[in-house]
């Protein structure tokens, strides 16, 4: 029996603790959202990236991974919760 499995990344926050734009700090050649998609690409069938804040960065940051959608949280400065 195949089991889907979608995986949910939170990515809409300020990222206002960190000081800068935490989904595009680079980890080596990659920005950490993209380290995360490729780590749950091999358990996923899916990966949805929740975008809010700097939204337009994520779209760039995620367009070249085919089984990556992005959905925007318009609610995003309300919390993690909205």
């Amino acid at each position: 029996m195949t089991i889907k499995v979608d995986g949910i990344i939170l990515a809409a926050g300020y990222s206002s603790r960190t000081g800068d734009f935490k989904m595009e700090l680079r980890l080596g050649d990659k920005a950490l959202l993209q380290h995360s998609i490729e780590a749950m690409m091999n358990l996923c069938s899916q990966v949805i990236v929740v975008a809010g804040f700097k939204s337009e960065r994520i779209y760039h940051l995620t367009k070249d991974y085919p089984n990556v959608k992005v959905v925007l949280n318009p609610q995003f400065a309300k919390g993690m919760f909205s």
